[in-house]
């Protein structure tokens, strides 16, 4: 557990936890990465809470840091294979930045 109020991130397992650390892609809101052992196997897991998009002339919209720190979790995500990537990212399927990243994924 890393606390920090709003910011503060958990992984609970009922599998053994190898390895926790906070991920400072943000400067505001650390990501959590875990690694718990499956006893054949190891899963990763990102835990994430992004800033909201903010108000923009043409809608809602992440800022730069935001949207990078979103890119690079999904980035991280493929990287490192099994790894769940949970969070409230604050997208919508009608957002064009969402079908981007599905795009690329």
């Amino acid at each position: 557990m890393y606390p920090g109020g709003f910011a503060g991130k958990a992984v609970l397992s009922r599998f053994p936890i190898l390895e926790a650390v906070q991920l400072h892609l943000s400067t505001v809101r650390p990501d959590l990465q875990a690694k718990i052992d499956l006893g054949d196997h190891q899963l990763n897991f990102l835990v994430a809470h992004p800033p909201p998009p903010r108000p923009h002339w043409s809608g809602l919209r992440f800022d730069a840091q935001t949207w990078q720190q979103i890119t690079t979790l999904a980035e991280l995500a493929l990287k490192t294979p099994p790894t769940v990537l949970l969070g409230d990212f604050n997208l919508a399927d009608w957002w064009e930045n969402m079908l981007i990243c599905e795009a690329q994924a």
